[in-house]
């Protein structure tokens, strides 16, 4: 399939607006410390927090409400429930996560903080929690999964880069 059909979805290259470049970004908690810099093949195990999206909020903002987001929430556990094919041909390799109050409440005040100077890339689909990991052990069905930071990650082309990782509340999480 080209890239040409799905320029959004395979590229998440920064989005033209009348008003200049919008920077594309997604913010995940990572299962293991990533390396700083990757290409999209490569992305370390984690969970999305907020879906790719543009904006032409600068990093500073966005590291800023992020940092509040954060300071108002506890590290928390999820819980593997069944692996799973994912995204938009289907070929990304993921394990669903039970049902999490807390991680759903860190992904609504996420959103809220944002504002709405977000554009979501590709298609929007409700919140369901999930682990991608293409690139690592898959998470089997049953595993608890300790979430202790959230990372804003710089979307330019095929390469990411890791700009900021905050720290959740309460670090006794095991």
């Amino acid at each position: 399939m080209s890239d040409e059909k799905f320029p959004a979805i395979n590229r998440l290259a920064p989005i033209e607006t009348r008003e200049g470049t919008k920077a594309s970004y997604i913010i995940v908690a990572f299962l293991n410390e990533p390396k700083e810099n990757f290409r999209a093949s490569e992305w370390p195990q984690h969970v999305t927090i907020i879906r790719p999206f543009s904006t032409s909020q600068s990093t500073e903002e966005l590291v800023q409400k992020i940092e509040e987001v954060a300071s108002n929430h506890n590290a928390l556990v999820l819980h593997g429930k069944a692996r799973r094919l994912f995204g938009p041909l289907m070929n990304i390799r993921v394990t669903k996560m039970e049902d999490s109050p807390d991680l759903l409440s860190l992904y609504e005040d996420m959103q809220s903080a944002l504002g709405s100077d977000i554009e979501t890339i590709g298609k929007t689909f409700p919140f369901k929690a999930h682990i991608t990991d293409n690139t690592g052990t898959p998470v089997p069905p049953g595993t608890e999964i300790p979430l202790r930071t959230i990372s804003l990650v710089r979307i330019d082309g095929d390469n990411r880069s890791v700009l900021h990782t905050v720290p959740l509340r309460n670090q006794g999480v095991t």
